[in-house]
């Protein structure tokens, strides 16, 4: 489908599929000629930098392989300032991804009803190898709060790699470009398949609230987990 929408005083044309109820596939949402994975691989390989892919993990930040097998890094703003020679590209790529992002959440928010998303988490850039995966999992849960996630994706030079959510037995194969947004509630569990080839895949996953109440520092969400069981939440 394609759609004109005023964004920001200009029309802007947006082609989108929806999948499932809920789930939203923009396309060509993340231009090839910004040449992303260049830019990340030439920012990894600068050494004594603090941009580094680790093993990715999860809610507590612990980490199983049985569950999630991929490599991970994190770029935001206050993450990548003060800029420099090492973090000047990252900066304008995050600002580019974000910019896209918004435009399409602003769609995505009026045809579902949803008030306001003024709140993004820094992109959590993912690379998956030959076999890697992250099994069925919710983003909203404990000990994380969110309302929309979306991933984006700028390659799909592999085999495998679907995103697959089981509850509407919808399975997205990513096309270069693509950036799909849903629901973070437990309805909306879905799966990074496996990587089947050599190839290797690319991910920008964005969760998104309504507001940055939950996310500031002082919120109970990110007391330590005896902490929170001690009050029950």
């Amino acid at each position: 489908m394609k759609e004109t929408i005023l964004y920001n005083g200009q029309n802007i044309e947006l082609e989108y599929d929806i999948l499932a109820p809920g789930i939203y596939v923009y396309r060509n949402a993340i231009p090839k000629e910004w040449n992303c994975i260049e830019r990340i691989e030439n920012a990894l390989s600068i050494p004594n930098t603090r941009f580094k892919w680790k093993q990715a993990g999860l809610g507590y930040g612990d980490t199983n392989l049985d569950r999630r097998r991929c490599k991970d890094f994190k770029i935001k703003e206050d993450i990548l300032e003060p800029r420099d020679e090492y973090s000047s590209d990252m900066l304008d790529m995050h600002k580019q991804i974000m910019d896209s992002l918004k435009l399409c959440m602003s769609h995505y928010t009026n045809k579902n009803y949803l008030s306001r998303i003024d709140y993004y988490e820094c992109i959590n850039i993912v690379r998956y190898g030959q076999g890697e995966y992250f099994k069925v999992h919710t983003d909203d849960g404990e000990p994380y709060r969110c309302t929309v996630s979306s991933v984006g994706y700028p390659n799909d030079n592999y085999n495998g790699g679907e995103l697959y959510f089981p509850l509407f037995n919808a399975k997205h194969k990513p096309t270069a470009g693509d950036f799909v947004i849903s629901p973070s509630t437990y309805v909306y569990a879905h799966s990074s398949e496996p990587v089947t080839d050599d190839g290797i895949k690319y991910s920008f996953v964005i969760m998104a609230d309504r507001n940055g109440f939950a996310h500031r520092a002082d919120s109970p969400v990110y007391h330590p987990e005896n902490i929170r069981q001690k009050y029950n939440v």
